[in-house]
């Protein structure tokens, strides 16, 4: 199952198990057994129909789940764009809400790119 997760929906088993790593170092769960064992519950929006896939990520998909996010936050430190996990006019884009502000970063529309900075340099 996991090698069928990490084909089809790598990015969200990433964050799913940088989850499963970092809610047991909350102080709120300090002291609590939590298991590893996860759950991804899928919607397809257009029909309603649930899916849910059973989830126990290993030490090597730690590891790598945390170094993509060290990667992404070199790239963001450093200026760089990193390509987005889907393909343009994919399903998951074509259904997303950002897709429109995420097309036109990839295709360097300096408007949206100072919108960002100026939004960011509030913060």
């Amino acid at each position: 199952m996991m090698r069928h997760l990490m084909a089809t929906e790598r990015p969200y088993v990433y964050q799913l198990t940088m989850y499963v790593v970092m809610i047991p170092k909350l102080p709120e769960f300090k002291g609590l057994d939590i298991s590893d064992e996860c759950f991804f519950l899928f919607e397809n929006t257009d029909t309603q129909e649930f899916k849910i896939r059973y989830c126990l990520p290993d030490q090597r998909l730690k590891d790598e789940a945390f170094l993509n996010s060290v990667e992404a936050q070199k790239a963001l430190l450093n200026g760089v764009l990193l390509d987005p996990p889907y393909r343009r006019g994919s399903p998951t884009c074509e259904h997303c809400y950002k897709k429109d502000v995420c097309y036109a970063l990839q295709d360097g529309d300096l408007k949206y790119t100072e919108k960002i900075n100026e939004q960011l340099a509030l913060r």
